[in-house]
């Protein structure tokens, strides 16, 4: 029996954001990844760099490839792909999206002035203060601290990824059940 196509969904997309470097946002999307997966979403990442991205190291083929002037460069294995697209002008936060496939949720690392739904990381060692209350960020609706905090949004407990992945799953099955698809 020939199997029906699936409706492809659009994925939930969530941010995590920070004050400043060092808060501990790549340790819990590390632990998010996890937590998300065991419950069976499929997790794709993205990682906002204000530096030039260089992946390819200098002498492989690829970094030859893009060095000598190809816009696209892609490395395939029998299980992993790997793209290169060389960009002469800014890049926006959608271009790099569409890029996704097959995921059910994308957890973002950064780009707090984007239009998704956010967690702060906050951390209480740091001693900066929330995004959500200096308005440094935009669309926060969650804060994820080391401290408990007297906030007027969701608070979340930074060591505690399974509540937090709890807290996204909820909001993803929502979105996925909602008409934005």
């Amino acid at each position: 029996m020939e199997e029906l196509p699936q409706k492809v969904r659009k994925p939930y997309i969530l941010g995590l954001v920070a004050f400043c470097s060092g808060s501990g946002k790549t340790t819990i999307i590390e632990r998010l990844i996890v937590n998300l997966r065991d419950k069976g979403y499929k997790i794709g990442t993205l990682k906002h760099s204000e530096c030039q991205v260089e992946m390819d190291r200098a002498g492989k083929d690829s970094f030859r490839f893009t060095a000598a002037g190809a816009n696209q460069v892609v490395v395939a294995s029998d299980r992993t792909i790997g793209m290169f697209r060389i960009i002469r002008e800014k890049v926006e936060l959608e271009q790099v999206l569409i890029l996704f496939e097959d995921v059910d949720i994308i957890l973002i690392e950064g780009y707090k002035n984007s239009r998704y739904p956010k967690i702060e990381v906050h951390r209480q060692c740091m001693g900066a203060p929330l995004l959500y209350k200096v308005g440094d960020a935009t669309d926060i609706i969650a804060v994820a601290s080391d401290e408990k905090l007297n906030i007027d949004c969701d608070f979340l407990d930074l060591n505690d990824a399974a509540c937090v992945a709890t807290w996204i799953a909820e909001r993803a099955d929502f979105f996925f059940n909602s008409d934005k698809n």
